[in-house]
This record gives C-alpha cells, sequence and structure tokens, in this order.
C-alpha cells in the first residue's frame, strides 16, 4: 500500500499503544525539504523502537492531530503526542525542518524546549540541484509523495530553481550553525546513503540513539517511493547549464521570502497564549 496524502500519517491507525509515562529519550530528524525525510521517518519508525518521527510541528498537521487529540494549548498537545507517538521502549521522536524551527523560535518557543531532543539526526542531500528541482516541482504540482495526485503541471523556471536551492542553502545552513553553537549529539546522514543502502543506514541510527531492536514488533506502515522521474533529471541538465550562463544575473535574492507566501505559515495564532 502506498501514501495516498501525507495525512494518512496523522490517524488514529498509525498511533502507539497509550503510553502515560514521558518519553525515555527524543531526538528530531533535523533536515530540510525534498531531503528523503519522509523515507528516512517511515524506515525508522517501521523499527518500532525508534518512535514515529514525521511533522508534528508543521502547521497543517498540527492542526489535524490537535482536533483528534482535542489539544486546546501547545502544553496539552505535545502531552497528548508523546502520550500516543511513543514506542514501547520510550522513544518519542519528530522530523523538523529548519524553516519550521525558527517560526515556531518565534510564536511557540516554549513547544521547543518541552521537546527537550536528546540527540539529532541530520539528514541532508548531496546532489542540490536534484533538491531544488523536486521542490520546484512539489510546490506547483502540490504533490509531496509519488503516489498523490498532481493538481496541475509542474513548469520549469530557471529563476525559481534558483530561489528553491537558495532556501534550501539557507536551511541547511540554520541546522549547521546551530549544532555548532549547541555541540548536541548528532549524527549526520545523507539521501544518498540512505537510499544506497537502507538497512545499513537504519542500523546506524539505531545504534547511535542506543536503541536495540531484537525484541521489537515492527511497524507497518505505507510504501513511500521515489518521485524523480526522466523529466525531472531533464530539468536538472537545464538548469546546470542556465545556472553556469546566468548565474545570480538580475536576480533579487532579497526577495527570496517573496517567492514562498505561506510555506512556513502563520503559527502566531495556532494556540492561545498560555497565562
Amino acid at each position: 500500500m502506498s501514501i495516498g496524502h501525507l495525512n494518512d500519517l496523522y490517524s488514529k491507525h498509525y498511533d502507539y499503544a497509550r503510553r502515560p509515562d514521558k518519553p525515555l529519550s527524543t531526538y528530531i530528524i533535523a533536515t530540510t525539504p525534498r531531503s528523503g525525510s519522509t523515507l528516512l521517518g517511515l524506515k525508522l519508525w517501521q523499527t518500532g523502537v525508534l518512535g514515529g518521527p514525521t511533522e508534528y510541528l508543521n502547521l497543517p498537521y498540527r492542526h489535524q492531530l490537535a482536533r483528534r487529540f482535542g489539544a486546546q494549548n501547545s502544553r496539552e498537545y505535545l502531552e497528548q503526542l508523546k502520550t500516543w507517538r511513543t514506542s514501547a521502549n520510550g522513544i518519542f521522536a519528530c522530523k523538523l525542518f529548519w524553516s519550521h524551527r525558527v517560526a515556531l523560535q518565534a510564536a511557540h518557543p516554549e513547544m521547543l524546549q518541552a521537546l527537550a531532543p536528546t540527540a539529532y539526526v541530520f539528514l541532508t542531500r548531496d546532489n542540490k540541484t536534484a533538491q531544488a528541482v523536486s521542490l520546484s516541482r512539489s510546490m506547483q504540482t502540490h504533490s509531496w509523495v509519488a503516489s498523490a495526485e498532481k493538481k496541475q503541471q509542474p513548469k520549469y523556471v530557471y529563476r525559481h530553481i534558483l530561489k528553491c536551492r537558495e532556501y534550501l542553502r539557507w536551511q541547511e545552513e540554520g541546522w549547521q550553525q546551530y549544532f555548532n553553537k549547541q555541540q548536541s549529539k548528532t549524527i549526520s546522514v545523507t539521501y544518498e546513503e540512505l537510499a544506497k543502502d537502507t538497512e545499513s543506514t537504519i542500523d546506524k541510527i539505531s545504534t547511535f540513539l542506543g536503541a536495540d531492536s531484537k525484541d521489537s514488533t515492527p511497524v507497518t506502515l505505507p510504501d513511500i517511493h521515489v518521485q524523480g522521474n526522466k523529466e525531472s533529471k531533464l530539468w536538472q541538465q537545464r538548469f546546470n547549464e542556465d545556472y553556469q550562463r546566468l548565474g545570480y544575473r538580475d536576480m533579487d535574492m532579497q526577495a527570496l521570502s517573496a517567492d514562498f507566501p505561506g510555506y512556513v505559515g502563520n503559527w502566531s495564532g495556532a494556540f492561545p497564549v498560555e497565562t
């Protein structure tokens, strides 16, 4: 079974058994869009001992889960998340883009403090052009997994792909600077490693996080398939050629945020302010 929509992962069907105790440890997949993070999250989740890392702090999914949990504020939301999405061995996990972290730090810093991660899995992608092309296409089609319906056909626009690449660079550098300052317990993984040898990559992360899967019950989750296709590869080739010829000519990189309206989402009214 393939994922029809990422919303599927936030249904009651994929909750763990209720666990009233606080998690023994928490880790975050720290990453950027179109890095293979959904694939990584699902593979870690399937082990049954590494939580259920997905985008609980991405605003649209937060709304869906908060309604289901009946959460009225950020504290209740995180409490319910940890109750239902912590694996039996006490590990809770989530996935976080740098853009979401920035938005949360501004609107609800208490949520980041309450997460209190003990470790990070830093996922990046070596092929930055492929990542930017993937983001440009997904933003146009509103399709974030291969099996999802595409709302419109994407068009190649050099400016947009270049700005996608700069947006992704900003996100990745944000995480790198954060880790340098915090000196957090972090393991770095690339999408290319994950795609080449998924089992070894998951084993490496499991060992790093101290999770023992010997007595675990694997979790059955929908499959996810690579979205890249022949057209994507043609776009990559065309972009690389255009970049050699055009570079940043006539580009206003300061207008970057204006090209991504609503991509992060306005968190300011996501929960009532607690007094």
